[in-house]
């Protein structure tokens, strides 16, 4: 089960995934935080099992992933396919990296940004 973490200074792509057993037992428990940092750009840190596993920063601007992730969402809001394209790009991610799908996102998010940036 997959729950969005959301708060004053975290982006939409922050959550919480928790795996259980057959016997709804807490097998796993994934937490990625995509944050604001103190200089307004944007920090990335994932728990597995409330233990840090690893936190980078960038120097991406939070507000512009913020906007991007608007434009991205009603892009894919207005044409599917485009929703499927992403789907593709983060799980292709994930594959390759070995990264949590979070995390992939997170990737893609901010590919996606500078892709917005050098095309305009």
């Amino acid at each position: 089960m997959t729950v969005p973490i959301t708060g004053e200074s975290s982006s939409k792509l922050s959550g919480l995934t928790v795996i259980y057993d057959s016997d709804f037992k807490v097998q796993d428990s994934i937490e990625t935080l995509v944050y604001e940092n103190t200089d307004s750009t944007i920090a990335v840190s994932s728990y597995r099992d409330r233990i840090l596993h690893s936190s980078a920063a960038t120097d991406v601007k939070f507000t512009d992933l913020e906007n991007d992730l608007e434009k991205f969402i009603l892009t894919c809001q207005e044409n599917p396919k485009s929703s499927l394209e992403v789907g593709e790009r983060v799980g292709c991610v994930a594959a390759t990296l070995g990264v949590s799908a979070a995390v992939a996102k997170v990737i893609v998010a901010i590919a996606h940004h500078f892709t917005l940036e050098n095309h305009v």
